[in-house]
């Protein structure tokens, strides 16, 4: 039952911080190198596709209370920029583990893990 969910399909969640890929990724051990690089490459194509969909997006407001327009939007241009800045460190991390993993690093006699 754990290698069916390891190994089976991944389906990226809503929010990139979700500890699916994390968890998956714990259990390396268990699964090829390229079954590895196809996860990635899932939640890499995943999180590009939202990055193109979301980034630049409009987000009115318009309450029917009292409302501050000018702090309401600094604070969301912050959590914008905030956000973003986080999805593209994500982003880049699994397109750097991915790129490891396809040059061979870790399957070379000796190899050294990335972080370290």
């Amino acid at each position: 039952m754990f290698l069916d969910w390891l190994k089976g399909p991944y389906r990226p969640p809503t929010r990139y911080q979700d500890p699916e890929l994390s968890a998956r990724l714990s259990f390396a051990g268990f699964m090829t190198v390229d079954e590895v690089i196809r996860l990635l490459e899932t939640e890499i194509s995943t999180r590009r596709e939202e990055i193109t969909r979301y980034r630049d997006r409009n987000l009115p407001r318009d309450p029917a209370l009292p409302f501050d327009h000018t702090s309401a939007n600094f604070v969301g241009a912050w959590e914008h920029k905030t956000g973003a800045a986080g999805m593209d460190a994500h982003v880049a991390a699994c397109e750097t583990l991915r790129q490891q993993l396809l040059d061979g690093r870790l399957r070379m006699p000796g190899a050294r893990h990335p972080w370290s």
